[in-house]
């Protein structure tokens, strides 16, 4: 049997493994650390894009940055394209985390074309669940995409850091009027495409300051949109009933940016909706219309960054 090491030789093989050795060993453990901070895929495809299973269906998305996470939510008809500028502009403060919902953009497609919002709000939380974020959230939400937040709130409301909702309402139209509306703008999606669509929709990014290359950006994310999606959205848009008690439910901060020209969430609105919250700002950008993150993402993203080191600082 070989002697047992020496007191000498046991000092130096504790330094050898305290040096280098243990660094091996903890190299698994640097390996679930990166997993839980990404998800399940640690490095995004080369489109940039991480992917994840969200409740039976694949997920697309991106995600940047470091510090508190802050989750954006993009409009129905649209993608995460729609938060580029915000993914490059507020990475330094925030883990920025924008996703392709269910059958939207990059993510999987869907043969369910039942577009129920409380569905997505589910999907929302499964998502958060599996790329590891249990801390608290921002939520960022346009349209659709802000009434989902509020609905992400009521499910896990200590889980979420704040709100901000753009041109998002939680009491909306459901009338006859709206339906027609929306059924004729299904009708030409399918019988005269997708550019005619872009065409009636075009007064949504009608403010001042928009350019043609702001106006390709929306246009392109639209043209990606398949067109039955299009068309389940603005069929059964009239089906979700508004939910207007969310609003004195939600004991988070909340912001509500809204450009000049938004044609859908007035300023006005924007200032009657505050009082019907427990803790609203309403920051007004000059020359946007509806699409913020694009139109003025300076603006916007200051107001963000204002935000969150402010009101909502954590």
């Amino acid at each position: 049997m070989p002697n047992p090491p020496s007191t000498s030789h046991r000092r130096t093989l504790f330094k050898t493994l305290a040096g280098g050795g243990l660094a091996l060993l903890a190299a698994p453990a640097a390996a679930q650390t990166a997993r839980r901070r990404r998800g399940p895929q640690v490095a995004p495809g080369p489109d940039g894009y991480y992917s994840v299973d969200v409740n039976g269906s694949r997920w697309a998305y991106r995600d940047k940055g470091e510090g508190p996470p802050a989750l954006f939510l993009h409009s129905f008809l649209l993608n995460s394209n729609l938060w580029t500028d915000q993914l490059n502009g507020l990475s330094d403060i925030r883990r920025v985390i924008a996703p392709d919902m269910r059958g939207w953009g990059r993510s999987e497609p869907v043969s369910d074309l039942k577009l129920d919002p409380n569905r997505y709000a589910a999907d929302v939380v499964a998502f958060l669940d599996a790329i590891g974020v249990t801390e608290p959230v921002d939520l960022v939400g346009m349209s659709v995409g802000g009434f989902i937040c509020g609905l992400v709130y009521e499910r896990i409301p200590a889980r979420v850091a704040s709100i901000t909702l753009i041109s998002a309402t939680f009491d909306f139209p459901r009338d006859l009027p709206y339906e027609r509306y929306q059924a004729e703008m299904a009708r030409i999606a399918v019988v005269e495409g997708k550019d005619a669509l872009f065409r009636r929709f075009d007064e949504y990014i009608d403010g001042s300051a928009s350019s043609l290359h702001i106006r390709a950006r929306y246009k392109q994310m639209l043209l990606e949109t398949r067109t039955e999606m299009i068309v389940a959205f603005l069929t059964g848009a009239g089906q979700t009933p508004p939910r207007p008690d969310l609003a004195k439910a939600i004991a988070v901060p909340m912001l509500l940016p809204v450009g000049d020209d938004d044609v859908v969430i007035t300023p006005a609105r924007a200032e009657a909706m505050k009082s019907t919250f427990r803790d609203a700002e309403v920051v007004r950008i000059k020359g946007a219309g509806r699409l913020l993150s694009l139109e003025s993402p300076a603006e916007f993203n200051a107001a963000l960054r204002g935000f969150w080191t402010g009101r909502a600082k954590r």
